[in-house]
């Protein structure tokens, strides 16, 4: 009896085995992109226009910090193209590793009138830090790789330390140089500490991301607002509040907040800054209904559809 139903087993497996080869094999699929102007070019130009007419219209900024590491994407979330097509401004994370991928995708960000730009990140010890010869050499290849992608501009951080010559000397270079750099419709914009920077620099600024997605208190990022406007004398409309995907951020009743969902509501109630910047936002592209759904609640909160 127990030889037949070892019999009957090795039967049932080896049939099964068999049964679910068929369905177990890769099979390697050509798959055929179809652009929106490829599949109806009319259409797809006059939801450009819109897209291009609302940018230049006045209203919230919504900028994004972009994690363009791969050079061969895996994951649509890795796409410039797959972002929210109502941003503003991309800053690529890492643009000095510009892919054949980022570059198909410029058509598309100009098209829809996104800026990108390249990312500065002057950051680290002082041993760390470029001599004057050196730094001018990294921005020559900077300002190249700028013009021969077609990008729209910089985005820079550089280290919290003015009491340091050096570093004072370095930061002022650097502005001093993308400033005389800078063509026309080209963007300079600063994350961090507005007090980071010489304040005969600070006009050079077209906006200015404050760091405060490190905060996780509507308190302390009240006072950080507070700095860049009264100890920096920065306009307004120049500030950038910044919210981190995963961050979280209590209110005055110590009440927990997602932060990019607070810090909307803060751009308006902080006395109408330039907008907000999100940093992670590779984080909210996998939703159950929607892509980047906690994003694109945030520019319909602050931009409502006409």
């Amino acid at each position: 009896m127990n030889e037949m139903k070892r019999g009957v087993l090795t039967f049932i497996a080896a049939l099964a085995a068999f049964s679910c080869s068929d369905w177990t094999q890769t099979e390697s699929l050509d798959i055929e992109v179809i652009y929106p102007w490829q599949a109806s070019p009319k259409l797809w130009e006059q939801y450009a226009q819109s897209l291009r007419d609302y940018k230049e219209s006045e209203h919230y900024i919504f900028y994004a910090s972009f994690d363009n590491a791969q050079q061969k994407p895996i994951s649509e979330k890795s796409f410039l193209r797959c972002l929210p097509d109502s941003l503003d401004i991309v800053s690529l994370t890492n643009a000095e590793s510009f892919s054949q991928s980022d570059a198909e995708d410029m058509e598309w960000m100009r098209a829809i009138g996104t800026k990108v730009l390249f990312h500065i990140e002057l950051k680290g010890e002082e041993s760390e830090l470029l001599q004057s010869d050196q730094l001018e050499t990294y921005i020559d290849g900077i300002v190249a790789s700028v013009s021969s992608y077609g990008l729209d501009g910089y985005s820079f951080t550089v280290p919290y330390k003015l009491d340091n010559e050096r570093i004072t000397q370095m930061v002022e270079s650097l502005v001093t140089r993308l400033s005389s750099e800078r063509k026309s419709g080209q963007l300079i914009v600063f994350e961090g500490n507005p007090m980071a920077l010489p304040q005969s620099k600070r006009g050079i600024i077209d906006y200015f991301v404050l760091d405060n997605h490190i905060l996780e208190n509507i308190h302390d990022i009240s006072l950080t607002v507070d700095e860049a406007t009264s100890r920096c004398g920065l306009d307004r409309k120049k500030i950038i509040l910044s919210a981190s995907v995963l961050g979280k951020v209590s209110d005055e009743s110590k009440k927990e907040h997602p932060a990019v969902d607070e810090l909307t509501e803060r751009v308006v109630g902080f006395g109408g800054l330039a907008g907000l910047a999100i940093y992670d936002i590779q984080t909210d592209y996998y939703h159950y209904d929607s892509n980047y759904a906690m994003v694109c609640r945030a520019i319909q909160t602050l931009n409502p559809s006409k």
